[in-house]
């Protein structure tokens, strides 16, 4: 649990900086209300799709999960 915690902290640092920017802008731009639920939205989503994730590595077997990789190579092939 401490090395998620870390991990997500650590990865969250910009979010601090778009804050500060948000909250320092004029209170009519960005009402605090919006920042705060925005922020807890981002933060439900971000969890919520950690943990569809996490399931579905559970039901899916590992052999399959590395496949995606290939997958993607090759999608981004054809983008090219």
């Amino acid at each position: 649990m401490a090395i998620g915690v870390a991990s997500f902290a650590a990865t969250n640092i910009d979010d601090i900086f778009v804050l500060i920017m948000f909250f320092s802008s004029s209170p009519s731009t960005y009402p605090t209300k919006q920042i705060v639920l925005g922020q807890y939205i981002r933060i439900g989503l971000l969890v919520t799709i950690s943990a569809l994730g996490s399931f579905i590595s559970l039901a899916v077997p590992s052999y399959v999960i590395g496949l995606l990789g290939s997958a993607n190579r090759n999608w981004c092939k054809k983008a090219n």
